[in-house]
């Protein structure tokens, strides 16, 4: 299986500073959660606005963290969800994300005895 997170990028910002690092992983692990939840809750209501508005929150989140699996589908999802183009396939998409961060989570968790 695949990296599921990789912390190279961020540490080029930060160096060593294992402070830091901390700091961010923490602001990770309590806000992504809820933004996830809010994608989720925009597809089940439809509104698309609002699933645009989280994907592009989250999307720096992955960037950051390298959760390469998702780099792509974050910005299909967004795009998608701001044009209104291939709704069909939202749902799936944010599915995928959704499952993907929860294990990210999960891995941070241990990773980090949080």
């Amino acid at each position: 299986m695949a990296e599921r997170y990789n912390l190279d990028k961020i540490k080029t910002f930060i160096g060593d500073d294992k402070t830091v690092l901390l700091e961010l992983v923490d602001i990770f692990l309590s806000h992504t959660p809820e933004m996830v939840e809010k994608l989720n809750e925009g597809i089940k209501k439809e509104d698309y606005d609002q699933v645009s508005f989280y994907a592009h929150k989250l999307k720096s989140s992955i960037d950051n963290f390298s959760v390469n699996e998702l780099v792509e589908d974050i910005r299909i999802l967004e795009h998608s969800a701001k044009k209104r183009s291939s709704i069909e396939e939202l749902p799936v998409l944010v599915s995928k994300i959704s499952s993907i961060i929860e294990e990210v989570i999960s891995l941070m968790k241990k990773d980090f005895n949080k």
